[in-house]
């Protein structure tokens, strides 16, 4: 078990795959797995970014508190939803809020759930 962990901590789309029940494509995964600061993602419409990046946000509010030295004194990390519109914005909170509610197990760890927030 805790190698399953320790593989899902290093590598976002097995997370995907064991926790929020998501196979990724292989562009997908490559993009999801970049431990890259900086990130271009080009692609054609339909491609899977929002999901994606989803599965990257999630993945990085997981687990970033647990490897972060900044975050450990916290324990939190805090993912700010940036687009040039609000339908663009929610679509990306939709996204990310229906992958934590469909979890079996991250959906026990939340803890408020608004229109604009989700605490977990």
């Amino acid at each position: 078990m805790m190698t399953l962990v320790a593989e899902m901590a290093q590598t976002p789309s097995k997370f995907s795959k064991v926790m929020l029940g998501h196979n990724l494509y292989k562009y997908n995964a490559r993009y999801v797995d970049s431990k890259e600061r900086f990130l271009m993602y080009r692609s054609g419409r339909q491609a899977g970014k929002t999901m994606s990046t989803a599965v990257k946000a999630i993945h990085w509010a997981f687990f970033a508190p647990l490897m972060s030295k900044d975050a450990k004194q916290k324990r939190e990390g805090v993912i700010i939803i940036a687009a040039p519109t609000q339908n663009q914005a929610s679509i990306m909170f939709d996204r990310i809020r229906t992958l934590v509610t469909n979890s079996e197990f991250l959906s026990k760890y939340i803890v408020r759930n608004t229109q604009t927030e989700l605490w977990v």
